[in-house]
């Protein structure tokens, strides 16, 4: 008779679990932190503006430069 509780026990603990069952957290939250990290990175570019330009311009030469080298690789 022991073991008959037990078993119902176990089966019902394992019901409630699938019934109470929640969505994960990172599903709703994924959209949130996007939103958030966007937000952020765009608000930091307006407050630091001469940085920001020069980094885009050293990525800018950087890419050209990179460019350029394999163009005259190529010609070589």
């Amino acid at each position: 008779m022991l073991k008959d509780t037990n078993s119902n026990r176990k089966r019902s603990a394992s019901a409630l679990s699938i019934i109470h069952r929640k969505k994960p957290h990172h599903i709703n939250n994924n959209n949130k932190n996007l939103k958030q990290i966007l937000i952020l990175s765009f608000d930091a570019l307006k407050e630091r503006k001469a940085k920001s330009a020069l980094t885009i311009l050293m990525v800018i030469v950087g890419g050209g430069l990179m460019i350029s080298i394999n163009g005259v690789r190529v010609l070589l």
